[in-house]
């Protein structure tokens, strides 16, 4: 029997999707594909205790190699463990990326808890802090700009001749085609993943299109899907659903005119509808202010907030992933699935 499980207790339920074997209170995934070159454990069981989070520091601690320059821990703790820091805790927030308070997700088993993501780079991956410092306070700036406009009630116009549609399996073949290559164009994607997320029943997938020499003609798109967690607490199983904004981009000759932001509310609307969201987030790139804006004009919370309430220090995610041909900075936003429901339903 592994130390890790107590006879009483649930065993942990595994994904097949597994690829990285760190221990078994750790499911882990390695990506060395172009453009990732990262891989990331979860950690299965809610910390709500000290001991419980070596498993953080052995997820950061792996040495790196040449196709995995990034390691990423992802975890939920309690509020507790987080206002009262033990010790073990504190030489690991340097590391923190990412803090989601989970109290108004609408799941009563983890309404007491963060989840969290600490992250660590190899030398070759990283950017200076002067930078950081930098895009972060830019990045709060344009966030901040957006809540006004939100609080001012200042909407912007989806253009005329434009139309926003979920994608399916059914979806015309053109439409689809045009979608996967924008988002791969500009993001790295495979092509066959794009194509799962469309054929995902569980994902949604938005074009914004208008007709072009007769024929429609896709300018934006953006998708979310479920990145969902088991994790063991109290000796059961409970289920985490988080669903990850990605893929959003707009045409540059159409940028500015409200397309993305239309794209980002139907998208909202869609996931409202649905009572098994806990939390919707995304990874925005720190320094285009106007994706940042358009966060806080769609009310979503930014970690930053969220880490600064409790007075801990937070950082951008470092060079995660590639956004037109290189890898950027990014900086989460988010939004649980009570204020979902209520705002967009």
């Amino acid at each position: 029997m592994s130390e890790f499980l107590n006879p009483t207790e649930q065993p942990y339920e595994r994904d097949p999707d597994e690829n990285w074997h760190l221990r078994p209170d750790v499911a882990g995934y390695e990506y060395p594909d172009d453009g990732f070159s990262w891989r990331i454990g979860i950690v299965r069981d809610v910390v709500e205790s000290p001991h419980k989070l070596t498993a953080i520091s052995d997820i950061l601690n792996t040495p790196f190699t040449s196709e995995l320059t990034r390691n990423m821990a992802r975890v939920v703790m309690t509020a507790d463990l987080l206002r009262n820091l033990p010790d073990a805790l504190r030489p690991l927030l340097p590391d923190l990326e990412v803090l989601i308070s989970l109290a108004e997700s609408g799941n009563a088993d983890l309404a007491d808890c963060y989840q969290a993501i600490f992250s660590r780079n190899a030398d070759s991956r990283q950017t200076p802090p002067e930078v950081i410092t930098q895009e972060l306070a830019e990045a709060t700036g344009a966030f901040q700009a957006g809540q006004i406009r939100r609080e001012s009630g200042i909407i912007t116009p989806v253009p005329e001749g434009i139309t926003i549609q979920r994608l399916t399996e059914e979806s015309d073949p053109k439409i689809k085609k045009q979608f996967v290559k924008l988002i791969s164009g500009s993001f790295g994607d495979e092509d066959s993943e794009i194509r799962e997320v469309i054929a995902d029943e569980d994902s949604v997938a938005l074009a914004a299109t208008t007709l072009y020499r007769g024929k429609p003609r896709v300018i934006g798109t953006v998708y979310a899907s479920n990145d969902a967690d088991t994790l063991r607490r109290h000796g059961k199983n409970v289920k985490l659903s988080t669903f990850e904004v990605m893929g959003a981009k707009v045409r540059p000759e159409m940028e500015g005119r409200g397309i993305y932001t239309a794209l980002s509310h139907q998208l909202l609307r869609e996931l409202a509808a649905r009572d098994d969201v806990d939390v919707v987030f995304g990874y925005s790139n720190a320094t285009n202010r106007r994706v940042m804006s358009v966060a806080g004009n769609l009310g979503r919370t930014i970690v930053t907030d969220t880490a600064r309430q409790l007075g801990l220090p937070i950082r951008p995610a470092m060079q995660q992933t590639i956004t037109d041909g290189r890898l950027v900075d990014e900086v989460v936003t988010y939004m649980p699935g009570n204020q979902l429901r209520a705002l967009y339903r």
